[in-house]
């Protein structure tokens, strides 16, 4: 009988090894969100999703790192947009242009993927919400959120259920890090 367990654990220790892939890292995206029809795209680079929103009429996206940095970056994005705005047409068509309203971040510091929620005008700080998203999962963000920047006169109210449900915190400037309670929990938005 000992012959025999001995024979089978060798043959267990002589059999070819199974190769087990290393799991992949997950690639970054960068969506964008128009906040009017709730349509999302999403793009391999953080510029390529700026380019997008600001119809290529931008040309000096900077890197996502530089753009995190810097404290007025959405504003200026949004003061070009409404610029070419402008140009194109009346004084109505610039206050119905596309702004950026928030940029939420994968990753403390503004890294990572990146979601860009964008809308006609900004935020008119009437106490209404001006723009939301009641469920994240449908845009592949959900449970994501560590940084965000704010934009175009928006505050937001991040929630950690979809349709604005569960645990709440509300954001009124740019923020590197949402916080301990909220970080990775965000599943829907709201934009006052």
């Amino acid at each position: 009988m000992t012959g025999l367990v001995a024979a089978a654990c060798a043959g267990v220790l002589m059999s070819p090894a199974t190769a087990v892939a290393a799991p992949q890292a997950e690639r970054e995206s960068h969506c964008i969100n128009n906040s009017a029809t709730q349509t999302t795209t999403c793009y391999d680079t953080f510029r390529e999703a700026v380019a997008a929103v600001t119809g290529s009429r931008v040309a000096d996206v900077p890197t996502q790192a530089k753009a995190g940095k810097d404290k007025q970056f959405i504003n200026k994005l949004n003061a070009s947009i409404k610029s070419a705005a402008a140009k194109k047409g009346s004084f109505g068509a610039a206050n119905q242009a596309n702004y950026i309203r928030v940029i939420l971040f994968e990753d403390a510091n503004y890294g990572g993927s990146s979601y860009i929620n964008y809308g006609p005008g900004g935020c008119r700080d009437d106490g209404f919400w001006n723009g939301h998203h009641d469920n994240l999962s449908q845009v592949n963000f959900n449970d994501r959120t560590s940084s965000l920047k704010t934009a175009s006169n928006c505050y937001v109210e991040l929630f950690s259920a979809a349709y604005f449900q569960g645990a709440r915190q509300f954001y009124t400037a740019d923020t590197s890090y949402v916080g301990n309670a909220m970080n990775d929990q965000a599943s829907s938005f709201g934009l006052t």
